[in-house]
């Protein structure tokens, strides 16, 4: 019977390539999930090769977009495409796969970098304030049903800094992403800075996360910095800091 998988593709990818033709202005309207803060401004071309003056998420404007459809992708029943987003001088590059079969959204060499201000705001959390460049380098990522269900990549949080709720210079970080369905963790490492980071932070399917770190002060720490890690943290023999927490997201 699995001739009619290959029939019912077939059938799909014929199908998708005759959307691919349509106006962008148009489809993009319709392509659109209400449920995703996504917007397009002046968008041209068609599906199958285009670009938007503007592309808004939760209302930020992350940059200008161009898209080139990938027709071999149908042949692993997708429908694939490779995206560039510009702003302020910044290039994000990477693919883009909407699995046919399963409904999974795949990116891959998706590559670039992000002010540190914006994320607050993109991830809903307007009590933080950040600071700094955040540089990604994010190999494979999968979202299933609205969550991440595999991740292998790396983010570089360049002159990290806290503004809120406390002012905390924390140099620069690595964060090293790896998981799939049943796990996934991200390995947090200082790179230069005022303290010394090595920590893990893993999260589970039914959104339960648990954070465990170590934490050393340099002879560049602030007080305020101090003080913090003594409120969220247990002091150690060696003048380390141990920062265990867990929680439901």
């Amino acid at each position: 019977m699995r001739w009619w998988i290959y029939l019912v593709t077939g059938a799909i990818s014929y199908l998708v390539f005759m959307l691919a033709y349509l106006p962008a202005r148009h489809a993009l309207f319709w392509l659109i999930p209400d449920d995703l803060p996504v917007a397009v401004d002046d968008a041209r071309g068609t599906l199958w090769k285009g670009s938007a003056n503007q592309v808004f998420y939760r209302d930020i404007a992350v940059g200008a977009s161009t898209w080139i459809f990938k027709p071999f992708a149908l042949l692993l029943g997708q429908v694939g495409y490779t995206i560039d987003l510009a702003s302020d001088g910044q290039m994000r590059h990477g693919d883009a796969a909407f699995s046919l079969l399963t409904g999974d959204t795949v990116l891959s060499g998706l590559q670039g970098s992000i002010g540190a201000a914006y994320l607050p705001s993109i991830l809903d959390q307007p009590y933080i304030q950040l600071a700094g460049d955040l540089k990604f380098d994010i190999q494979h990522l999968r979202v299933s049903d609205h969550q991440v269900s595999e991740a292998l990549g790396s983010l570089h949080w360049q002159d990290a800094v806290i503004l809120k709720p406390v002012k905390t210079e924390l140099g620069s970080l690595q964060f090293d992403l790896s998981g799939d369905e049943t796990l996934l963790t991200t390995r947090v490492k200082d790179l230069d800075g005022p303290v010394k980071i090595d920590g893990i932070v893993e999260l589970f399917p039914d959104g339960r996360y648990r954070i465990n770190g170590k934490v050393n002060q340099t002879g560049s720490t602030e007080q305020g910095l101090i003080g913090l890690l003594k409120n969220i943290g247990r002091p150690q023999a060696d003048g380390s800091t141990r920062i265990e927490y867990s929680g439901q997201l």
